[in-house]
């Protein structure tokens, strides 16, 4: 499967037509036209707005079509798409470890927060 089917079964999936999946990504329609017409490959500005539209998709399936052992499904995903690796509540030796001194949080405007324990 091509990273242009993957596309078009996020698309299907989520019961999209072209158009507003392009709306959702913020591109255009002509863009998201070409890629599943195998026209043009998309590129990683794309690539990222889709990652960003959609969260629980993991890149590495977006990007190569690989799975990780022990998925977890979403929604129609169940076959193919899994959540990202990065999701903590998959790891709960990291969340619930009694040794974690300092957390901290970056965010996307510059500012962050420090939780001490």
């Amino acid at each position: 499967m091509s990273i242009s089917d993957r596309i078009k079964k996020i698309i299907k999936d989520n019961e999209l037509n072209s158009s507003t999946f392009a709306s959702k990504i913020g591109v255009q329609r002509s863009s998201i036209s070409h890629i599943i017409s195998g026209r043009n490959k998309p590129s990683l500005d794309l690539v990222i707005k889709i990652i960003n539209s959609f969260p629980y998709l993991s890149s590495d399936w977006l990007l190569f079509g690989k799975t990780i052992p022990n998925k977890k499904s979403f929604g129609e995903f169940s076959s193919d798409a899994l959540y990202s690796t990065n999701d903590l509540s998959t790891k709960p030796d990291l969340v619930k470890s009694p040794n974690v001194e300092k957390i901290i949080i970056f965010y996307s405007d510059g500012k962050f927060k420090i939780y001490n324990n």
